[in-house]
């Protein structure tokens, strides 16, 4: 799932999203300004032009300039991972144009298993995660907007997940 954020004032939109690296939950960010943008990039609703389709250029490449396996796999040795890698996962330029990351450490409070620990190098949040009653199974929701979605299909967002069986939690992305 990609976000995007609209600053009329400044003009400027930024798309982000969330992808596993080396086993490490990152956070990928761009900035561009309005006046660039395609309608397809703004609306996700809109298809991806045939022409793109043809190169299978997807939205995900269109906007952080590589495919996302070129971040992921080690394998592939592109540039995008080993930058990621050799930065220790952090790079916050805030240049416009320029993708920037960072790693999310997730964690459950060992004493307080119904509080969620998110932290990055410059801060950290909690959230309370709702309570299920005995027998219940749920499945929650962190996604790269930071917006807490409670009660969800599993794989219905892409993020941090929180599957919940009575008292026990568990949480992957």
């Amino acid at each position: 799932m990609i976000t995007v954020k609209i600053d009329k004032k400044n003009e400027t939109v930024t798309y982000s999203t969330l992808i596993k690296i080396d086993g490490k939950l990152i956070s990928l960010r761009v900035l561009r300004y309005l006046g660039y943008q395609k309608p397809y990039q703004l609306n996700h609703k809109l298809p991806i032009p045939d022409d793109l389709l043809e190169k299978k250029i997807t939205l995900f490449e269109d906007l952080f300039y590589w495919p996302e396996e070129f971040y992921t796999n080690p394998k592939r040795n592109h540039l995008a991972y080993v930058n990621i890698a050799d930065s220790d996962y952090y790079k916050q330029s805030k240049k416009s144009y320029e993708i920037n990351w960072e790693e999310i450490k997730v964690y459950l409070d060992p004493k307080n298993k119904n509080a969620l620990f998110t932290e990055n190098k410059l801060d950290w949040h909690v959230r309370t995660i709702p309570p299920a009653s005995e027998g219940e199974q749920r499945y929650d929701y962190i996604t790269d907007d930071n917006m807490y979605h409670y009660n969800c299909k599993q794989g219905e967002h892409k993020g941090i997940e929180i599957f919940l069986n009575g008292g026990e939690r568990t949480i992957s992305w």
